[in-house]
């Protein structure tokens, strides 16, 4: 219900950064960028997150996360889905954004 989300909501704003990746050619996701966050609509358009009502009203904390600097949502092309697991594409798309400093903001410190 509606108390789900707001948890969900409350827990997810307490990350210092949130990291989405995906592939424009994954191989396995349909549609491939859904694995961030695009959607197709209704009428079979391609939708990018900022369309989605999910980002409009915040439903968990994506756009403020965005609006704050601590939401990364990137697409590599050229990668299939198993493409992922190679210890050289983890290394050169992945593992930058796990090693870069946390950033806590002052209402989301303990």
């Amino acid at each position: 219900g509606p108390g789900d989300r707001a948890g969900a909501k409350k827990n997810f704003l307490r990350l210092d950064k949130a990291v989405f990746v995906g592939s424009a050619d994954d191989d396995c996701i349909n549609p491939p960028l859904s694995a961030v966050f695009q959607f197709v609509d209704k009428d079979g358009t391609l939708q990018s997150l900022q369309d989605s009502l999910e980002y409009k009203n915040d439903t968990f904390g994506l756009k403020t996360m965005q609006e704050q600097g601590r939401l990364v949502i990137q697409d590599y092309p050229g990668l299939e889905h198993l493409s992922w697991r190679k210890p050289k594409v983890f290394e050169k798309y992945v593992l930058p954004h796990l090693l870069e400093e946390p950033v806590m903001l002052p209402e989301y410190k303990k």
